[in-house]
């Protein structure tokens, strides 16, 4: 039977799975599931029980005719599996069906000794090594609640968006790759009840109805709350997205005052320094004050301080009839 696979930020994809210690009527039909679930997807060289929101400790690989092995490995099940060794390092790009969107840049050993379980119960001993080794890292990781967000060394340097087929520019593909982030840097994130990128994705449709098409600008409406929020800084930021969008990620942050509390009136003088930012300022008010009616009243409020620190910002990066639109869309967001 084909079942539906988690996906992040599903808790049970978190939860380390439990031994069987023997192989079951139950096991051989989960066995049966894994294949068939794993087979639907095309390219899928591996599954674990935990991705069909079975805390057993079960994977299912099939590396045949796979261009990165040498020779057939699998179909094979591994029943409560255990790495007793291993060597070598290597970082390699790994792919999820429990992550869809994205790929990352994962560090693993080269060599792996693997005992467990075959689908009879008897004792088997895999020795693998190269891609193969990394698939069966990758797998065991699920029985142990382990994601390959969880192996990365930077979430802003190695995590990618899928091209999905399609041929983009460098700065197009800089745009996806930003959403990619955003969306696993915030994931479990709420905001109003809503997940949080709903609101990201939001502020950068507001941008597109202003006709603000600058692949910079929306990078940084995809990336503008991550230092505030997530484990990114400003500095990750730099080698993949560049300066430019490190620096209006930086304006647009709040960090907090002397007091400890946000300083949002530092943020406003940042943001009037740094061009372009004051449009992706105006489509996050405007994007808010649409789906958020509560925060209007406070938001109006800051109305006359906020223009008043952003009146003669960005002259020459975006068109001046354009921020002055935007300026009418969140007067009008904002009236009684």
């Amino acid at each position: 039977m084909i079942r539906p696979v988690l996906r992040f930020p599903d808790r049970r994809l978190k939860q380390p799975a439990v031994r069987l210690g023997r192989v079951g009527p139950a096991a051989r039909r989960l066995a049966v599931d894994l294949q068939e679930t794993a087979r639907s997807h095309p390219r899928t060289v591996g599954l674990a029980a935990t991705q069909l929101g079975v805390m057993w400790r079960m994977v299912y690989i099939d590396l045949t005719d796979h261009p990165k092995v040498d020779a057939p490995v699998g179909p094979l099940w591994l029943v409560d599996p255990q790495v007793v060794d291993h060597d070598g390092w290597e970082v390699g790009r790994e792919g999820c069906l429990s992550l869809p969107d994205i790929t990352a840049d994962v560090g693993r050993p080269h060599r792996a000794t693997v005992h467990a379980l075959d689908l009879d119960g008897r004792p088997v001993t895999h020795e693998v090594e190269g891609f193969t080794a990394r698939v069966f890292l990758h797998e065991i990781d699920h029985l142990d609640g382990v994601l390959i967000l969880d192996r990365v060394t930077s979430l802003a340097r190695d995590v990618f968006a899928r091209a999905g087929g399609q041929r983009r520019s460098r700065a197009e593909s800089r745009v996806q790759r930003a959403a990619a982030l955003a969306r696993v840097a915030h994931a479990g994130q709420r905001d109003g009840g809503r997940p949080y990128a709903q609101h990201l994705e939001e502020v950068v449709d507001v941008l597109a109805e202003a006709g603000v098409d600058d692949p910079g600008l929306r990078a940084a409406a995809w990336l503008h709350d991550c230092v505030e929020d997530t484990p990114v800084t400003v500095a990750d930021l730099v080698p993949d997205y560049g300066a430019r969008v490190a620096a209006l990620v930086d304006a647009l942050t709040v960090y907090p005052g002397p007091d400890g509390a946000p300083d949002h009136e530092a943020s406003w003088r940042r943001i009037a320094a740094e061009p372009g930012a004051v449009a992706v300022k105006l489509a996050d008010r405007i994007a808010r004050a649409r789906s958020h009616p509560d925060r209007v009243p406070r938001y109006r409020g800051q109305q006359p301080a906020l223009r008043a620190a952003l009146a003669d910002a960005d002259r020459g990066v975006v068109d001046a009839a354009v921020i002055a639109r935007m300026w009418t869309e969140l007067d009008a967001a904002l009236a009684p």
